[in-house]
């Protein structure tokens, strides 16, 4: 009876320091639950709403200066846009003279670039043919040797099996 009151004394023992242990584990993990960190999830709803905000305006922005340069850049190569309906015959004349001059220039310009194109097509296409040519030749050097290593080679076999015979 002595020893069932100890097991019983023991077994409550471990009971306790069981239900001790659980005790201090849950509030361990409430304690993590209650410490959410930095980032919770309102604040990274806020965050991600301000990054989509942010990356919209310099999208917008983006777009703006891409314009602006076009405008420019078209500006630079046609030429500010005239005023047709008020100009007298004269200043048409001297408008279209402007752009006879202009188009004229740019034909030019179009026409030495082709020709410059031209030129360095033939001048790879050449380089290349001569590289061709000095493969092709570096491939029969080396075929010729092997052709005659062969036959250097088969005369020693000759030779050597005629001597053992």
């Amino acid at each position: 009876m002595a020893d069932d009151e100890a097991k019983k004394a023991k077994q409550a023992e471990i009971e306790r320091k069981r239900a001790e242990v659980r005790k201090r584990m849950e509030e361990a993990s409430k304690a993590k639950k209650a410490k959410k960190g930095f980032m919770t999830p309102e604040r990274k709803k806020k965050l991600r709403l301000l990054l989509r905000k942010k990356a919209a305006e310099e999208l917008k922005k983006e777009q703006e200066r891409k314009a602006a340069e076009r405008r420019r850049i078209i500006e630079e190569r046609c030429g500010s846009p005239r005023n047709l309906s008020s100009a007298s015959e004269g200043e048409l004349q001297e408008i279209c003279e402007e752009y006879f001059e202009r188009m004229y220039l740019c034909e030019g310009q179009k026409w030495d670039l082709e020709y410059e194109v031209r030129k360095k097509d033939w001048e790879v296409l050449q380089s290349i043919k001569i590289k061709l040519i000095i493969i092709e030749r570096i491939i029969l050097l080396l075929l010729s040797h092997t052709y005659l290593l062969q036959k250097c080679y088969y005369k020693v076999l000759r030779f050597s099996f005629s001597f053992l015979c």
